[in-house]
């Protein structure tokens, strides 16, 4: 928006107090209310690649809308309801995964956490580590 529609606008807020029908009648829109995000969605689009040393895997996957961090969680294979364990919170949609055995299969799920609490945990994927 350039200086001078802002300084309308500004004019037209002013003189309607706000009123929606009334900023309507003059040519401007009204900005849509801001509606909250909710529990996040469910990550998707997870990648695990081999980290560049050994014992590390790297993470990735799509940004959630709403997602202040993320949780990740990782277990050893086999995996079981008891096998899962806390690894990080991290605020970005990718990382690295240190302490892991080289050789071993590991297994890792994530969720988005955002201000309306914890989304649902994604899908587990699997790597082998370096």
């Amino acid at each position: 928006m350039e200086a001078g529609t802002r300084t309308q606008a500004a004019t037209v807020q002013a003189a309607t107090g706000g009123d929606a029908v009334k900023i309507e009648t003059t040519g401007f829109s009204v900005k849509a209310t801001p509606a909250p995000v909710g529990v996040p969605t469910a990550v998707l689009n997870r990648v695990l690649t081999a980290g560049d040393n050994e014992g590390t895997i790297d993470y990735g996957h799509d940004p959630v809308r709403g997602a202040k961090s993320y949780e990740v969680q990782t277990s050893i294979d086999p995996v079981s309801s008891s096998s899962w364990t806390y690894k990080t919170t991290a605020p970005r949609s990718s990382g690295m995964l240190t302490g892991f055995t080289s050789g071993s299969k590991i297994w890792v799920k994530v969720r988005a956490i955002g201000s309306a609490g914890p989304g649902p945990w994604s899908d587990p994927a699997t790597k082998t580590v370096p």
